[in-house]
């Protein structure tokens, strides 16, 4: 069973203190151990969400992007992999990168469809656990 990290920090109004809080949060997750590490939802600003101001879309970070890439290198200092696929076969994509890198966890961030659509995919939701149970791979879905 893969030890998870789950990373809640307070907010500074500058995105750049954190974004270095949260990488510091990282390096001492993984320094003790943690092999997946989530953070929390909209860790660059301070929670928006308590009014609607379409203007506060604009703090919306693209994926990929700079963060991302930074998030990539820091997992590769870390011993780690940040693995993104654009598939419209996710199942066998999924597969396939686990069968070429020989990972043993899959951790799938903020999916595009909600789990209740992928319920009502059974048979493909089936299939991939199916798939993942073979091969003694851990699924950990985090939304």
């Amino acid at each position: 069973m893969p030890k998870i990290a789950l990373i809640q920090l307070s907010a500074d109004a500058r995105p750049s203190v954190n974004k270095e809080k949260t990488e510091s949060a990282i390096r001492e997750a993984a320094a003790n151990g943690a092999q997946i590490v989530c953070t929390q939802e909209l860790f660059t600003t301070e929670y928006f969400c308590r009014t609607e101001e379409c203007d506060l879309f604009d703090l919306a970070e693209p994926v990929p992007g700079e963060l991302t890439e930074a998030h990539r290198k820091l997992a590769a200092e870390l011993g780690g992999e940040v693995l993104q696929v654009h598939s419209d076969r996710v199942i066998e994509s999924i597969m396939d990168v686990c069968s070429k890198q020989k990972i043993s966890t899959v951790c799938i961030a903020q999916p595009k469809f909600t789990l209740l659509s992928l319920v009502r995919t059974a048979f493909f939701f089936r299939r991939l656990l199916n798939k993942l149970y073979r091969l003694s791979i851990d699924l950990v879905i985090l939304s």
